[in-house]
């Protein structure tokens, strides 16, 4: 193998590394189904209330057993699936 080629070969093998940790970021930040699972903790999540036709997406607090406004504190009806908050952005 030429130095170029090796150059080259770890490119692509850092570059797999990389993929392969966006994949397996990209599979916990998915929508989760109401149907599939509920959150075990009692916390903020971003969820989507689907009031047909229209679907929302907001933040909700998830407490005991129960979706909550994090404006009003009032129970939220309708919310299909809902996902962790992201990480905060990094910097400034």
């Amino acid at each position: 193998m030429t130095y170029t080629e090796q150059v080259a070969y770890n490119t692509a093998l850092k570059d797999i590394e990389r993929l392969k940790k966006d994949i397996e970021r990209l599979k916990d930040e998915q929508w989760i189904s109401v149907k599939d699972r509920l959150p075990e903790i009692n916390y903020l999540y971003i969820v989507c209330r689907t009031i047909y036709p229209h679907r929302i997406v907001f933040e909700a607090r998830w407490e005991d057993g129960k979706w909550l406004s994090v404006v009003t504190s009032n129970q939220l009806e309708y919310i299909t699936h809902w996902m962790p908050l992201p990480e905060p952005p990094k910097g400034e």
